[in-house]
């Protein structure tokens, strides 16, 4: 899991280029292997699924942008210093760094004289280009291909995904929003369980058009609830979907009328589908989810506005038929099978919820058949383009018919009317805004561009966007225009539509689920003496074959045969290559941990399978013995080989000032180290066991089975003063992972000794069992709404923001927040620091969220002194540790052979420029000497 933070898509595009989970290195590949020449160096590599797009606006997987890698280029780029030990920024389609322009623009795109005399940070930035760019067939490039691809980014007729980096967060540009958010036409809310319509109210709706169901539509009012889709999905929720004939009213709404949906998604609900939705969606309100579903319009939405935004019907909003029809009339009803089917926060979707197969049988009508695929069937296609589909005249009746099963089974406690899987759609006018009124504009000639940010950045945080671009090549991407609905889409860049690079590297074949081939574009600058970014020396790679090959054991059989130039290894294959001089190993940013359910209340409800007692989990002594039980370091080197061991949410793989210093990591600050010596009640100075804060953060551990003991003593007498534990139960802690393997299995049997072990000589003796389960999906929602009592999973955020990594904990705008029995929102906690260096500490209260918040981008606290934000960031982290509500275990590691052909620019990674990439990289053996050199399988020994 990570944050959704400002720096994630670039993130994602540096990891594809220069390294790769399944792009091992920047390389390049060819779709026929026919070599080049014996005296040329080819680079041979794999990534495990074939693209579906390489058109930058609209990638939304690794896969998706890693062609990008060779074919374009950012601005500005990373590369490793001449001494190869840290990272350096180097020009590339710009030429100088940006500038800051801001005093140029005061009283213009939001800039105010204050703004202006901020030195240190700026909103309007000038980028001069590099005047030999040029796309791959030698024409210019210019900054108004800049502005005009920008505007396609941003248009609201596309919707590209990569608008998301320019709309809201650290990088939003002025008026961004405003532009790509104006253009919607209608907004459907779904009807919330309380609601009630009379008959001729949802009469009338229907007869004015704006009652509608969409299959993606919350199922219940709960914020994060599943949709019905997601719902109908879950085995043991079918039968909630059965009519008296055994049919289920999902599927039978589905098959009729999911062809029916519009753009948004939405079915309409009309004079001749009402009574259908009716008889069906009443099949759910009657049901065991009645309780949540009490009426079944419930899961209808209406068509109020102007703008689309569909809301969910609530369990608690009851509707006469009257009103549902009224809203069908009016057209604001509507289904989603991407909404939440329950109205819990962190609720499935229909569609997840019916995937899970012990809630299948809710979704069963009395003639056996599932009415989440009836009804999928039928009207999954009349989806508008937010998902949504209308409920009309002619679905209503069968998207009540089927629903109404899933009312009438035991999800009637959370769905208690058919209609509560509805939403109602709402309109709210958006004011037009010019795309000359958004920050970014050509200056010069057309040889310069200005970006006008939301937030004051500093020049090194622009310099960080720009390593990633945006350009198009217009006369290809306007001639790839098609309508999809109300949108416009482009089949540029993809199999189907024309593609036009500007990188080190051209793509002259792509064979889907085989190869792709990269050679040098021969007209990129960097290849040219004399010209603006020459790059003397680098880039000696030729050509790149890249092969589709999802088996990573079939990857590893071809690495040693010497058709692949590296490949990525897993714990199984630790102990054949541990000591292999090819070996590179890495740490990389995520943390392996588990997350228990502290809510007392849900944890009670979870002890009504009769496997034993959960309640002990709310009891903070008794996490934080299970926390102090844990070897954390024989976990690394035993069960998940090749791991660290962590101790603390932020690993050493996160900075907090790459613009000043590269060496800022934030786990070596003073406070971080400090704040994990409180949590494990380590001291240190003079006469003490450890002199230094350095050294007695080295003597960490996490392992202290004799506190561990004392802490689970402590736990009992609060238990069971509380009513929380009775003598004797045993305790049960299941734990969802996404699957199950030997070496899970094996972490589980480890977590059991170790936690039974730490317990001896208490009530808890032997009373510990704990099993790994696998759960393919909705595990996150279901720790979040307190389903289950814990998850296996790792958490991750982007290198130089570990502030942004610990939103994961506290923002629900950023992370749904799992910890359930925790609200980040709500808690609070006070901060003793001088906050405006004026020589005076204050003592501050903030919410955790607020805290976080605060050193954001647009926060209070952005601009303070780095000591101020490093505490604030250790505060939070230690008190989010100090609930044991998340243990920390391990930290993960990439692990990969080079082969033996190419020479890395270092075996040291970077967490910027990895080993160098394709740039630095050299080769020991042309192609040709190569294939001499393999024909000896006693040549490759990597062991």
């Amino acid at each position: 899991m990570k944050s959704t933070n400002r720096f994630k898509r670039i993130g994602s595009m540096l990891m594809a280029v220069l390294f790769g989970a399944a792009f091992v290195l920047p390389v390049l590949a060819a779709c026929s292997d026919d070599g080049p020449g014996d005296d040329l160096h080819t680079y041979r590599e794999y990534i495990a699924q074939s693209p579906t797009t390489w058109n930058t606006h609209n990638g939304t997987t690794d896969a998706d942008t890693y062609v990008q890698g060779y074919t374009e280029i950012g601005l500005y780029d990373f590369t490793l210093s001449e001494d190869r030990s840290t990272y350096a920024f180097i020009d590339e389609m710009a030429t100088g760094d940006p500038v800051n322009v801001t005093n140029k623009y005061v009283d213009r795109y939001g800039i105010t004289q204050a703004d202006a005399e901020n030195t240190a940070y700026g909103k309007a930035w000038e980028i001069t280009l590099n005047p030999d760019a040029t796309w791959e067939n030698g024409e210019k490039i210019t900054a108004e291909d800049y502005v005009w691809s920008m505007e396609r980014v941003l248009s609201p007729d596309m919707k590209n995904s990569a608008a998301a980096t320019y709309i809201t967060g650290d990088y939003e540009l002025y008026n961004a929003n405003n532009y790509y958010s104006y253009g919607s036409t209608e907004e459907y809310f779904k009807i919330t369980a309380g609601t009630t319509y009379t008959d001729e109210q949802i009469e009338q709706m229907v007869a004015d058009g704006v009652l509608y169901f969409s299959f993606n539509t919350p199922i219940f009012d709960t914020e994060g609830s599943f949709t019905i889709s997601e719902h109908h999905n879950i085995e043991s929720q079918k039968k909630f979907y059965l009519n008296s004939d055994g049919e289920d009213v999902y599927d039978l709404l589905y098959n009729e009328y999911a062809d029916d949906a519009n753009e948004f998604g939405y079915i309409p609900i009309t004079e001749e589908n009402l009574n259908d939705f009716k008889t069906n969606f009443s099949v759910l309100s009657a049901s065991a989810l009645g309780a949540l579903i009490p009426d079944w319009y419930d899961l209808f939405s209406v068509l109020r506005a102007a703008s689309p935004v569909f809301t969910k019907i609530t369990a608690e909003t009851e509707y006469s038929d009257d009103a549902l029809e009224q809203m069908v009339a009016d057209g604001t009803l509507y289904f989603s099978f991407d909404t939440p089917i329950f109205d819990t926060e962190g609720s499935f979707t229909i569609s997840e919820h019916h995937a899970i197969e012990s809630q299948k049988k809710y979704y069963l009508n009395s003639d056996g058949e599932d009415v989440y695929d009836l009804l999928y069937d039928k009207y999954a296609d009349d989806a508008n383009e937010y998902g949504y589909i209308p409920i009309t005249e002619e679905n209503l009746e069968d998207f009540k018919t089927n629903f109404s099963v899933l009312s009438a089974s035991a999800l009637g406690a959370l769905i208690p009317h058919w209609y509560d899987l509805l939403s109602v759609v709402s309109y709210t006018s958006v004011e037009e805004t010019p795309f000359s009124n958004v920050g970014i504009f050509a200056t010069e000639s057309n040889t310069k561009f200005v970006l006008v940010f939301a937030n004051a950045l500093s020049q090194w945080d622009v310099k960080y966007l720009l390593t990633e671009n945006w350009i198009v090549y217009r006369p290809y991407y306007e001639e790839g225009y098609s309508q999809q609905g109300s949108l416009t889409v482009t089949s540029y860049g993809t199999t189907s539509g024309k593609y036009m690079g500007y990188g080190p590297y051209k793509m002259t074949g792509y064979q889907t689920n085989s190869q792709i081939t990269f050679e040098r574009n021969e007209n990129w600058y960097g290849y040219k003496e004399g010209a603006t970014n020459y790059h003397p020396g680098q880039f000696e790679t030729d050509k790149i074959v890249c092969r589709i090959i999802a088996d990573q054991n079939t990857a590893l059989l071809e690495f040693e045969a010497g058709n692949l130039d590296s490949v990525r290894l897993n714990a199984n294959n630790m102990e054949q290559y541990r000591f292999s001089d090819y070996l590179l190993t890495r740490t990389a940013s995520n943390t392996w941990s588990v997350t228990f359910n502290s809510d007392a209340e849900s944890l009670a409800e979870i002890e009504k399978d009769n496997q034993g007692n959960r309640r002990i989990l709310s009891v903070d002594d008794f996490r934080r013995a299970l926390s102090l039980s844990i070897d954390r370091a024989h976990i690394g080197t035993n069960i998940l080989a090749g791991s660290a061991a962590a101790y603390s949410f932020i690993n050493n793989n996160y900075y907090y000032d790459m613009e000043n210093d590269p060496e800022s990591i934030y786990r070596n600050s003073e406070q971080a180290m400090e704040g994990i010596l409180r949590l494990y009640g380590i001291e240190y100075g003079a006469g003490k066991t450890y002199e230094t804060l350095e050294e007695a953060y080295s003597a960490v551990s996490g392992y202290d089975r004799d506190a561990a003991k004392e802490a689970f003593t402590s736990a009992y007498d609060y238990a069971a003063a509380n009513g929380l534990y009775t003598d004797g139960e045993n305790i049960r802690i299941n734990i969802y992972n996404n699957t199950v393997s030997t070496q899970i299995t094996a972490l589980a049997t480890y977590l059991e000794q170790a936690f039974n072990a730490a317990a001896e000589g208490t009530p808890f003796a032997g009373k510990i069992k704990v099993e790994i389960r696998a759960m393919q999906t909705g595990r996150y929602d279901a720790i979040a709404q307190g389903r289950i009592e814990a998850i296996y999973y790792s958490f991750s955020g982007d290198f130089n923001d570990p502030n942004g990594m610990l939103a994961n904990f506290t923002d629900p705008d950023v992370q749904t927040i799992l910890e359930c029995g925790f609200d980040p929102e709500t808690e609070s906690f006070a901060v003793t620091c001088d906050f405006d260096g004026d020589g005076t500490e204050e003592t501050v209260t903030k919410t955790y969220t607020e805290w976080q918040r605060s050193i954001t981008a647009s926060g209070e606290y952005y601009g303070a002194s780095q000591e101020v934000k490093l505490t604030i960031m250790a505060e939070i982290e230690y008190r989010l540790l100090s609930g044991f509500r998340t243990l920390p275990l391990v930290v993960g590691t990439d692990l990969t052979l080079r082969s033996m052909k190419v020479e890395y620019a270092t075996n040291t990674s970077n967490i910027f420029a990895m080993y160098g990439g394709v740039r630095l990289m050299t080769y020991h053996y042309t192609d040709g000497e190569w294939a001499d050199f393999i024909r000896d399988p006693g040549n490759l020994t990597y062991k």
